[in-house]
């Protein structure tokens, strides 16, 4: 499960010039209210609470919610009933369709935004409502086949939800039609939820509805080129950069690429009418990735962790250098248990903690034309709780024009909707202030560290990695690698076949170096290697054709190839 939005700036490239949005609409924000009456049960996946078979759903703060989806779905659902159908030119609008057969990056993407809804949060009176089902041929319970369902309000009292719904520019909807479509189609919902066979989820209709929206304004962004440090804010949970850890679980990242957020913000400013304004310029705005933040220091920050893991290097005392320890040792030994304990020295000892995630796991399904649940389309997501979390992350407009530096203060004051899987919506919440210089580097020999992902080696090139980590430095820093500690990975599948970064008609992932690497170089240019600390590790320069953000998500401008020195010069 690829982050879609990683690759936002080519999306919203994509759609400017393929979608001719309606003359008379932009942006629209608004609460929508869905008020069901109990009993009702939107399910989450922690059955075991209290000794429910089935709780209900609930955010970090312990409100009750309709999932975004959910609503989302029924929404579909009634609309396909009211305008002939999910390809009706309204459905399509609104939801989308996927990609036809046949092409890779070429799907109709819904103007609509849904969040999660949740109640007020007050205390409710808890109780359980059991079920039973009935052997058919004696109408006795059947064995086995009791079920305790959470109750979270008492029966016949009706429950207020709302949320935040976003409507991007359409093809062929204004936004009146689209607002009086959504009206409709609220009222179209019979029940909501689980066991509606069973009465559960009734809808209330004449206290459902949408109430524009009118967001306080946001702290003031500076227009003046530069590079800022912003610190940030989400208002539900994070879903980017999923992991996939079986075959239908996905596990969402701590830390936000810098390109969804960068593409997140092309979006809208291609919303806002600025379209002309996703030129090259705007390819080479960098933004870095968004780390979140434990006691005011970016956490989840990469360590040397292939130097860690050597065999010969012991558990490090408080008072030990750390770097001292490792610059003994030669090639790193891989074990197969690497231990919690000597990473989290090795956190201590260089500043960097680990920060304390939770994941508010939630079940997804597919809904086949005839209502049901499709056969195998069930999978479990598990997006980042954000609830008193800041991350932060650095923004480069060094070089933009004056029109676009003031289209981008817009948006971030504004806030920006549709971040990651969950279109989280992203908010300044400090006085934002120019990011630090880049260190002086001291010496002629340094330790540098990967803070991000890069695109540095070739997986069609056949020599030794090392002979390729050589060039490569040769070739930007003009420096000599003497040594390195470093493991690769490969990122293929939706990625490499979207954007055919080897040709068209060649499927060959791309090959990239972890965080946390490290490399010993000897310098003939300090002022070089200085300079590749604000401008990030850019991927195969030498590679024909060069690897942009047209054909590679891994580029410098979106946050990846971040470095910094450990030792021969002020750590980054």
């Amino acid at each position: 499960m690829a982050d879609d939005a990683s690759v936002g700036l080519r999306r919203a490239a994509g759609e400017s010039r393929q979608r001719q949005r309606h003359p008379a609409m932009s942006r629209r924000v608004y609460t929508v209210h869905v008020t069901v009456r109990s009993p009702f049960i939107f399910q989450g996946l922690d059955v075991a609470a209290h000794g429910f078979d089935a709780s209900a759903h609930r955010d970090e703060l312990g409100r009750l919610i309709i999932p975004g989806d959910h609503l989302r779905g029924h929404l579909r659902h009634a609309l396909a009933a009211l305008t002939g159908g999910v390809t009706s030119i309204e459905c399509t609008a609104l939801f989308g369709t996927e990609s036809p057969k046949g092409m890779n990056d070429a799907p109709a993407r819904g103007g609509l935004l849904i969040g999660d809804l949740h109640d007020d949060g007050g205390p409710r009176q808890i109780a359980v409502y059991p079920r039973v089902a009935l052997d058919d041929a004696t109408g006795a319970a059947a064995e086995g086949a009791v079920q305790q369902i959470e109750l979270a309000a008492p029966i016949g009292e009706e429950v207020c939800f709302a949320g935040r719904l976003v409507l991007r520019p359409m093809q062929g909807l204004s936004a009146s039609a689209a607002e009086d479509l959504l009206r409709t189609a609220l009222c179209m919902i019979p029940a909501m939820g689980a066991a509606k066979s069973a009465g559960f989820g009734e809808v209330v209709p004449d206290r459902c509805g949408l109430a524009p929206l009118v967001d306080p304004p946001g702290r003031a962004f500076p227009v003046a080129a530069g590079r800022w440090q912003v610190t940030v804010r989400f208002d539900r949970p994070l879903l980017v950069n999923a992991e996939r850890l079986d075959n239908n679980i996905f596990k969402g990242s701590t830390v936000v690429p810098g390109g969804a957020v960068k593409g997140t913000l092309a979006a809208a400013i291609d919303d806002a009418g600025g379209a002309a304004l996703l030129d090259d310029a705007f390819a080479a705005l960098r933004i870095s990735h968004a780390f979140p933040l434990a006691d005011g220091t970016r956490a989840d920050r990469a360590i040397p962790d292939a130097m860690v893991a050597s065999h010969a290097v012991p558990v490090f005392d408080e008072g030990g250098d750390l770097l001292a320890q490792l610059s003994k040792h030669g090639a790193p030994a891989f074990p197969g248990d690497w231990k919690d304990d000597v990473f989290d020295a090795a956190r201590s000892q260089l500043g960097r903690p680990r920060f304390a995630e939770r994941f508010l796991s939630r079940g997804r399904v597919a809904i086949d034309s005839t209502g049901v649940a499709s056969d195998g389309q069930l999978f479990v997501v598990m997006p980042i709780a954000t609830a008193g979390t800041r991350w932060r992350f650095t923004l480069d407009s060094t070089g933009a024009p004056d029109a676009l530096r003031a289209a981008i203060a817009a948006q971030f004051e504004a806030g920006l909707d549709g971040v990651g899987r969950t279109a989280a919506r992203m908010v300044v919440v400090e006085e934002v202030i120019a990011a630090p210089p880049a260190p002086a580097i001291a010496a002629d020999e340094v330790l540098l560290l990967l803070e991000t992902p890069a695109a540095l080696t070739d997986p069609t090139d056949g020599s030794i990695l090392f002979d390729q980590y050589r060039c490569y430095f040769r070739a930007v820093a003009d420096a000599e690698l003497l040594e390195c500690w470093a493991r690769q990975r490969m990122a293929g599948h939706y990625l490499s076949v979207r954007h055919r970064a080897f040709g068209n008609q060649l499927y060959q992932p791309f090959e990239l170096t972890e965080a946390g690497a490290v490399f010993r170089l000897r310098l003939r240019d300090r002022e070089r290697l200085r300079a590749l600390l604000v401008a990030g590790l850019r991927p195969l320069p030498f590679r024909t054709p060069a690897m942009t953000w047209r054909n590679c998500p891994f580029v410098a401008e979106n946050g990846y190839g971040e470095i910094s020195v450990l030792s021969g010069g002020a750590a980054a």
